[in-house]
């Protein structure tokens, strides 16, 4: 009796994670040709990462130019407030970014940072991947940009207002802006004030300039309520700190 045993199949390398493959073993026995299936090994080769910590950020800022050509600010905090400077921040694609890291704690505080917009402080927890040793999490956040108010009682003041707002921009810096004389505040129907009276509740920064006798008392009842955070004068004796001195004015 003869026997022929033939087994096809791919030559496996060894490694740690294995996937197993049905392959086809041909025996002939006594003249009569049988296939039987038989059962490999195969082990997939995974390049090890040389970090233990990463973290996926999509950042959907207001202004989404001002990514383009600029990389968001990360300081990144161990819960133990441990400072984490060494780190590697990849773009993956338009709004998500990579961090990776070598650390041994599993819960972080991120400052993240976009040219023009408020910085956004998340905290975010780690959690071990399975099958691996690294510690993953994902996170998203959508910065609100800087406000800016200019009232002017010169309408002239606006161009290099708007100038320099573009000149910003360029560079990166995508704050709004807006600009209002007295007279548009005074003559503005119901609608439009309302609309500068929420530009007002949501200004991170007023400036009053040249603001005179006859319209102080309209725009300091415009702006007195406020919780604006810096309000900054270039105004005469009409408009000061004596006068109004309730107001929190930087």
């Amino acid at each position: 009796m003869t026997t022929l045993i033939i087994i096809s199949g791919p030559v496996f390398a060894e490694d740690s994670n294995a996937t197993q493959l049905t392959n086809t073993q041909t025996k002939t026995i006594d003249n009569t040709v049988t296939t039987e299936p038989v059962t490999n090994t195969q082990t997939e080769v995974i390049s090890e990462s040389p970090y233990n910590r990463e973290i996926d950020l999509d950042i959907n800022p207001e202004h989404q130019e001002a990514l383009e050509n600029h990389t968001p600010i990360i300081d990144v905090k161990s819960k133990s407030g441990k400072t984490i400077n060494d780190y590697t921040l990849q773009k993956t694609n338009t709004t998500n970014y990579k961090i990776q890291f070598t650390d041994d704690e599993d819960e972080y505080e991120l400052n993240v940072t976009v040219l023009g917009h408020k910085s956004q402080l998340i905290n975010i927890k780690t959690l071990l991947s399975p099958n691996t040793s690294l510690y993953t999490a994902k996170q998203s956040l959508t910065p609100i940009a800087y406000n800016l108010l200019i009232i002017s009682g010169s309408s002239t003041y606006a161009k290099p207002a708007l100038d320099s707002n573009i000149a910003l921009r360029n560079e990166g810096y995508y704050h709004n802006l807006r600009f209002f004389t007295p007279e548009d505040i005074t003559s503005a129907t119901d609608e439009k004030l309302a609309a500068i009276k929420e530009y007002v509740t949501k200004a991170d920064t007023i400036i009053l300039e040249m603001i005179g006798v006859k319209n102080a008392n309209t725009i300091y009842n415009l702006v007195k309520d406020t919780t604006v955070p810096n309000i900054a004068l270039r105004c005469s004796s009409t408009f000061n700190l004596t006068s109004y001195s309730d107001i929190d004015i930087t």
